[in-house]
């Protein structure tokens, strides 16, 4: 009886359960239907630029802000004819001198060279200086007087972790080739010279402008991969930032670019083994007195026609800078980065963060109409949904707020199906405070991507059929359950109820097989008698005595 009470019991909170699924149904097929009402309500042709100021500072503290403007750090004395400074994360630049002047680059090519090999080699596997190609660029039975080297020689195996390390601590140019000797070998990628002879370094100068053009470098052009001059070898302070900042995107280079100090083991051919360290970039080292804290890494460049050069990247308070300086013509290698160091310190005492959630950059998402194609008798088939899913930060100089910020959008009028039609929201200078502001930061600060989802009609209806299939399976499951707690329920009665008709005959059986066994009993037997005292007890008690 007791599993019988249990199971009735089960059924009880079953069917509980069952009436929220069914009011979560109805609540769904609702929320759904209202969503992909507001997909279909924009239509219009013509072209949508979002013209929206952020913030809710109020009036008063925007004019207080604005107070501070003679608190501003002045920017120190710069030696180098070009640099810039950009944010790692977001590609804003905060400041800038001489941007796309073409430049020598010596050493800082190293970088490039570096973050395309990743993509190819295993820094664990061996490799075998085989090839002259290693040294083109060295006649005179490969003497290097022209640059930095290790002293790598036909027929020596070294571990290609060696050629990374050489190429950015030791900043050797022998290992830059062989580095990019290995990597185009991976490959595939060569060149055919003019004697016949196949150059696979020749082929690794292809992917280099290849990826330059593709980062956006429009005043890049490489020759080599270690950066001896060339008067064809030319890049500026926003393409090797633009590099940089892809570089810091590649696995395993900040393993590379902020280590300070190596030991190259025996090979076959040397049996010393050859330690590296960096000497020259103080801002790496905290015992130097050009230290800078939060350097994560530093390359520096020099030649007779480049002067000195340097690439190096800076984090505090979670926000990565990248600095480049180019032509310096400083005494020595400390000058440059006395130039980063002053740009640094004016970025990051001058400049605060301002952040916009995914809500502020898509005001109820950006919509536009979607055609099939474009000309005549197209036909519009749904709308592109423009939005981010993720916050972003831009950086600010102090004496402005985020009332200062305009975001606008490049949202196309028609979208086009099958038709790769991106946008993006650019932040930059309101136009009133833009003049004033641009001594202190550059107008256009930054650009964000948006996300296109196209849904189509077809689609749309898709969706709500398979909404009402849903809906329709969820009711008929609710149902069935329903049918089976009732099948069950009436079991269960039946049951009980052949229960209680075999309790009941057992009882008379037992009244029965008592009144058999007195009547066996002889008639003066103590039980007999006692149990007709017994009856005619029950039987006084239960008879009404009658008047006379």
């Amino acid at each position: 009886m007791k599993k019988i009470i249990s199971i009735l019991m089960g059924l009880v909170v079953a069917c509980q359960l069952a009436v929220p699924v069914f009011a979560q149904t109805g609540t769904t097929q609702s929320s759904s239907e209202t969503t992909q009402t507001q997909q279909t309500e924009s239509t219009s042709d013509t072209t949508q630029t979002e013209g929206t100021t952020g913030g809710t500072t109020s009036t008063t503290e925007t004019d207080a802000n604005k107070t501070a403007e003679n608190t501003a750090t002045a920017l120190p004395a710069i030696n180098s004819d070009s640099y810039i400074v950009m944010n790692a994360e977001t590609g804003q630049v905060l400041i800038s001198k001489n941007p796309d002047k073409k430049q020598y680059p010596a050493s800082i090519t190293k970088i490039l060279t570096t973050a395309i090999a990743l993509n190819y080699v295993d820094p664990e596997s061996d490799y075998t200086v085989t090839t002259e190609d290693v040294f083109p660029t060295y006649p005179n039975e490969y003497k290097f007087s022209d640059g930095t080297y290790v002293a790598i020689t036909q027929d020596e195996v070294v571990k290609v972790r060696d050629l990374l390390y050489g190429t950015m601590i030791q900043s050797a140019n022998d290992t830059a080739n062989a580095l990019a000797d290995c990597a185009a070998k991976l490959a595939n990628r060569s060149v055919t010279l003019e004697d016949g002879s196949t150059s696979y370094t020749g082929g690794f100068v292809e992917m280099m402008n290849e990826k330059a053009k593709e980062l956006g470098c429009v005043n890049s052009n490489f020759v080599n991969p270690h950066g001896l001059y060339n008067e064809n070898q030319y890049t500026t302070a926003y393409d090797m930032a633009l590099i940089t900042r892809y570089a810091l995107t590649t696995p395993d280079f900040l393993q590379y670019f902020s280590q300070t100090e190596y030991t190259m083991e025996p090979t076959n051919k040397q049996p010393q083994p050859r330690n590296w360290g960096r000497v020259k970039e103080g801002m790496m080292e905290p015992s130097n007195e050009n230290y800078y804290e939060g350097t994560i890494g530093v390359k520096l460049g020099y030649l007779t026609e480049s002067n000195h050069t340097g690439v190096s990247v800076v984090e505090r308070d979670g926000v990565r800078l990248i600095c480049v300086a180019l032509n310096c013509t400083g005494s020595n290698a400390y000058a440059v980065q006395k130039d980063m160091i002053n740009l640094f310190d004016y970025c990051y005492n001058n400049f605060t963060p301002v952040t916009y959630t995914a809500a502020e950059l898509a005001h109820e998402n950006y919509k536009t109409p979607v055609y099939d194609k474009r000309g005549e008798g197209s036909t519009l088939i749904g709308t592109a949904t423009y939005s981010t899913d993720s916050d972003f930060t831009v950086l600010i100089h102090k004496n402005y707020t985020k009332d200062d910020i305009v975001m606008t959008s490049d949202i196309p009028g028609r979208y086009y199906q099958d038709e790769d039609m991106p946008s993006t929201l650019t932040f930059s200078m309101n136009p009133t405070t833009a003049a004033d502001a641009s001594q202190y930061m550059v107008p256009n600060m930054a650009a964000l991507k948006l996300q296109v989802k196209v849904v189509t009609f077809s689609e749309i209806e898709a969706q709500k059929q398979a909404a009402r299939k849903e809906l329709f399976n969820k009711i008929f499951n609710v149902i069935k359950i329903i049918l089976i707690i009732f099948l069950v329920l009436v079991v269960l009665l039946l049951i009980l109820r052949i229960h209680n008709k075999r309790k009941y005959k057992k009882r008379i059986a037992r009244k029965k097989a008592a009144q058999a066994r007195r009547r066996q009993l002889p008639p003066n037997s103590p039980q007999r008698t006692s149990s007709q005292r017994s009856s005619s007890s029950q039987n006084r008690t239960s008879k009404p005595t009658r008047k006379r």
